[in-house]
């Protein structure tokens, strides 16, 4: 009987003196307070998470009661669905209850985010100044630089190489700003716009037709007044 209540004795003496693991310290500060020994160089200190690859990850099953898991993922998920829909990559991986999720490295990271959106962004120290960030959609068009067609004549099949002119006009500017520094104005690939005319003449022009190239292709078929254009509009891709 003695025997019996001293073993009860100490199993809750147990449970109150380790309530809190501590590791190289006598007084964790924390559920499990792990201190490095930096002095020891032939000690290499760390926690290592299990280490799995994603397919094995894959064949097990996650529910809510392992919410906020972590485990290290050597080799990405052959295939990304289910529960490993994320884990494209090596890396450490927390289950959010549903899903596992990248816990990413470094001090940044990226967020993706639809056009149109808005993003709040905190900030950090003594101080924390919010700031508003209306996130609009880029712009990604642009309206030909401006040139000049000759219109004295008539003429058929006519071409101009407005992806020249562009190229052209955008890389020798005829005047910069000082603080432009001489920096170069970004021209994009033929390749990467797509090329429209709003409207011409149709008293000047006929037959507007356009490349994927960017040459425009006209017939002119009267003389230009004050008033005659024709708009061109490059999109990319």
């Amino acid at each position: 009987m003695n025997n019996k209540i001293y073993l009860l004795f100490f199993v809750v003496a147990f449970t109150t003196l380790y309530g809190q693991v501590g590791i190289n310290t006598p007084d964790p500060q924390a559920t499990l307070d792990i201190v490095g020994d930096p002095s020891n160089t032939l000690k290499l200190d760390g926690v290592i998470a299990p280490r799995l690859r994603g397919a094995e990850l894959a064949a097990k099953t996650y529910t809510a009661a392992q919410t906020g898991a972590i485990v290290y993922v050597t080799l990405a998920a052959g295939t990304l669905t289910g529960q490993v829909i994320n884990v494209s990559a090596p890396g450490y991986y927390y289950f959010d209850g549903s899903v596992w999720k990248s816990i990413g490295s470094g001090s940044g990271g990226s967020t993706t985010l639809n056009t149109g959106t808005g993003l709040n962004v905190s900030g950090s120290g003594a101080t924390a100044t919010p700031y508003n960030v209306d996130m609009k959609p880029a712009i990604k068009f642009m309206y030909m630089p401006s040139i000049s067609i000759n219109t004295s004549a008539p003429g058929i099949a006519l071409t101009r190489n407005l992806y020249g002119e562009y190229t052209a006009q955008f890389g020798t500017p005829s005047a910069q700003n000082p603080g432009s520094a001489g920096a170069p104005i970004p021209v994009f690939a033929a390749t990467d716009l797509n090329y429209y005319v709003t409207y011409f003449d149709p008293a000047v022009f006929a037959n507007v037709s356009i490349t994927d190239a960017g040459t425009l292709n006209y017939d002119v078929i009267g003389s230009a007044t004050s008033c005659s254009f024709i708009n061109v509009v490059f999109v990319l891709k």
